[in-house]
């Protein structure tokens, strides 16, 4: 069996329960063509060693399980809305006088212009009108797709194709078929998910509703009825493996429909590669010192390059 780091827990496809659809990988052909694609792009700096055989010697297909939600939802909302207006009012500071008299240095009367108003008499000022409204709100999960996989395992090898396509798997399922651990499995387990995400695509549509009318406070949801209510778990196929590298265990990922991968970088070769942009960078830096006569910078800068090239 594939050795994957240790929070990848897996379990046969015997042990989930409700209704569950499969759908078909690429072949291991195609993968192997994928991973080859993938080496003869990576530069001078990939180890020779790491070849599309090591990089694949225990990859498996593997599968990640989903949710596939389906429900329709609709409520009230009421909230009070709030529209800002402007208004002048007499400027507080100068009390609409526009401004104060006095006298300048040469002692002769002055009118000093009020900083507040710019000697208008006036400021506008913004003030709020709140107002009681209601209206209706909608949702609805139409082939909503949710991973459910445990320990927030993070699939890296790009999005899944949710429009691939499935084929209903029969019980007894087979134990052949390896997934890595749901969070939950049954159909009511999915239902209680898709009763309770409706309804919170409620509140927001019924946030997003209200906030078009001005800004919102108070804002509150009823009478919401929820129908349609449908959930099913979606085997998606990933093809996983590790390879051994400066004493590292390194993950390899496939999208088993788009083909996407993911294929971890040593340490060592990132750090070579960064070194090489940091490298180029300096001789950029290097020739333009040169370029405006700033001789010492240039050498300063390749010398130093030269002592840390090793």
């Amino acid at each position: 069996m594939t050795k994957l780091p240790s929070n990848y827990a897996l379990v046969p496809a015997s042990s989930l329960s409700g209704t569950v659809a499969i759908t078909q990988p690429i072949s291991d052909s195609q993968v192997k063509d994928l991973v080859q694609t993938w080496v003869s792009r990576q530069d001078k700096f990939w180890p020779s060693e790491l070849t599309t055989d090591v990089l694949t010697y225990n990859l498996q297909c593997m599968y990640a399980a989903q949710w596939i939600l389906y429900a329709n939802a609709s409520g009230t909302w009421a909230a009070s809305i709030g529209v800002d207006h402007e208004r002048y009012e007499i400027c507080p500071s100068c009390k609409g006088k526009r401004g104060v008299w006095g006298k300048n240095i040469s002692n002769e009367p002055t009118f000093y212009e009020c900083g507040s108003c710019s000697g208008k008499g006036q400021v506008k000022k913004t003030f709020t009108v709140w107002n009681s409204q209601s209206g209706i709100a909608n949702a609805s999960l139409n082939g909503r797709v949710i991973e459910n996989i445990a320990n927030d395992i993070r699939i890296r090898c790009g999005k899944r194709d949710i429009k691939a396509n499935e084929s209903f798997l029969s019980s007894p399922f087979p134990s052949d078929i390896l997934v890595l651990q749901p969070k939950n499995t049954g159909d009511a387990a999915g239902q209680r998910i898709a009763e309770n995400l409706v309804r919170s695509e409620v509140k927001r549509d019924a946030q997003s509703t209200a906030s078009r009318l001005g800004r919102v406070r108070d804002l509150q949801v009823a009478y919401v009825n929820v129908e349609g209510v449908q959930a099913r778990t979606w085997l998606y196929p990933i093809f996983l493996g590790t390879y051994h590298f400066e004493e590292a265990l390194h993950l390899v990922e496939i999208d088993g429909v788009t083909g996407k991968l993911r294929i971890d970088v040593p340490k060592s070769v990132r750090n070579k590669r960064v070194f090489n942009t940091l490298k180029i960078i300096a001789i950029i830096i290097a020739v333009i010192a040169a370029a405006y006569g700033i001789r010492w910078l240039g050498i300063e800068v390749l010398n130093w390059f030269l002592v840390n090239a090793g």
